[in-house]
């Protein structure tokens, strides 16, 4: 998408540039502009919080956060060029404190397969040739996060001209709306968007890119804008496909339908906590590139950090520091300093216990045949651990073959997803029976 317009700093509104912003998909905004802001005796600032500019359709236009590319000076001709964060189109505003966020839009091709509302109706009377659909459009979906935060999933339609044709066409359509009951600065925009991503990233266990982003500000009769990054493409998951939902989303909305609410309210009261873990996940999910070493590390640490982060892990820290304490009143100042140091989590759980007890999780989620010998499994899965991480070579004969690491990788991660689930308080007969339904078809399309 180009979009040719005249561009100022808000600094000074008055002396306008033309130039053209070019916005392509994995690519950041990018901005050209032919003259210069700048008096001939400075040079152009590297970075400029905000540029505004508007677009020869009309639209007002928002550049944050933008970097200088390039700089030049050809008989007279000055050219700049700048790469943006981000675009807002829509609005204009002079610095990112004004940009207070009521509410965002996203959409998605997958929402609509996913829910499988099935809003539509066929009635075939074939003795009178006759055919008559009717479509029923479902009821948004609401869910109050918090007192400041209401999640909704609502749904619209396009219906053809009334008059009589050959043709007819119908669409509709579903999207997710997140709505700030306080106004929400752009400086938190990007870890809202990544907390529902990763949501339904984890829920689907697919790849999901990025949704196609709409922002509402508080404004006088603000309207939907877009919002354009480097990351807004929206790669489709194939709904259209004869491979069954089953194996397209590791959950089905049914699966969790009356626990929705619950899952979310705990996932974003929680999110901090979770963070590291679904972190992982994401490196896990999208970063597919990696070697599969780092990708072994990350869950494997994600699962070390979910034991320490949501089990007690300090039951022996009194006695510990009662006996460490007694040990360094025999010894030197410098040393018994040295000594604290290297034994500061000397209480907490070693990976052989962290593990043990995510395995003892595994069979209570009717998992117990995940892993063939679960306790060979805990001994190769720490000993990998080690040797990656220390590099200890006298132990290489020990470690897991490559396509060991990623069996257990690829079941690890699903062990996550579950715990995380778990977590968020997803009920006990749900949570069984999606992995039952996951067990019968042997996890096809998830390993």
């Amino acid at each position: 998408m180009n979009l040719n317009g005249n561009w100022y700093l808000p600094t000074n509104e008055e002396k306008k540039i033309p130039g053209i912003l070019k916005i392509e998909s994995g690519q950041f905004p990018f901005l050209e502009i032919h003259g210069t802001w700048y008096t001939s005796q400075s040079e152009p600032t590297e970075f400029e919080e905000i540029i505004c500019g508007y677009a020869e359709n009309g639209k007002k236009i928002t550049l944050i956060n933008s970097y200088l590319n390039n700089h030049s000076v050809s008989g007279g001709y000055t050219k700049i060029s700048f790469s943006a964060e981000a675009a807002i189109i829509g609005e204009n505003f002079r610095n990112r404190e004004d940009i207070k966020i009521s509410a965002i839009k996203l959409s998605h091709n997958f929402l609509l397969d996913w829910l499988n509302l099935k809003p539509f109706r066929n009635l075939i009377d074939e003795s009178k040739k006759q055919f008559r659909m009717e479509y029923i459009n479902p009821n948004d979906i609401e869910i109050e996060i918090s007192d400041s935060l209401k999640f909704q999933i609502k749904f619209e339609f396009q219906y053809p001209a009334i008059y009589q044709t050959n043709t007819q066409s119908f669409k509709n359509s579903g999207y997710i709306v997140i709505v700030f009951k306080q106004d929400s600065n752009f400086s938190d925009l990007s870890l809202n968007l990544f907390k529902i991503q990763q949501f339904f990233s984890i829920v689907l266990f697919r790849n999901l890119s990025n949704f196609n982003i709409n922002l509402k500000f508080n404004k006088q009769n603000s309207l939907w804008c877009d919002y354009l990054n480097y990351k807004n493409r929206n790669e489709n998951i194939d709904s259209t496909s004869n491979t069954s939902r089953s194996f397209r989303y590791l959950i089905n909305y049914q699966e969790i339908e009356q626990d929705l609410p619950l899952i979310l309210k705990n996932w974003f009261l929680h999110f901090e906590t979770l963070k590291p873990m679904i972190s992982a996940l994401f490196v896990y999910m999208y970063m597919t590139e990696t070697t599969i070493e780092l990708r072994f590390l990350t869950i494997v640490q994600a699962l070390e950090s979910f034991h320490r982060r949501t089990q007690e892990n300090e039951k022996n820290k009194e006695t510990f520091i009662s006996k460490l304490s007694s040990i360094c009143e025999k010894i030197s100042e410098s040393e018994a300093e040295w000594l604290k140091n290297k034994l500061r989590y000397g209480f907490e759980p070693n990976l052989q216990k962290r593990l043990e007890f995510i395995f003892e999780e595994i069979k209570l989620l009717g998992l117990e045949n995940f892993f063939v010998k679960p306790k060979k499994s805990i001994r190769k899965i720490i000993d990998t651990r080690n040797y990656l991480t220390h590099f200890e070579q006298s132990s290489e004969h020990k470690i897991l073959n490559h396509t060991e690491m990623v069996y257990y990788t690829d079941r690890l991660a699903l062990v996550l997803v579950f715990l995380l689930l778990k977590k968020c308080e997803i009920s006990e007969i749900a949570l069984a029976n999606l992995i039952q339904r996951l067990i019968k078809s042997n996890f096809i399309g998830f390993l």
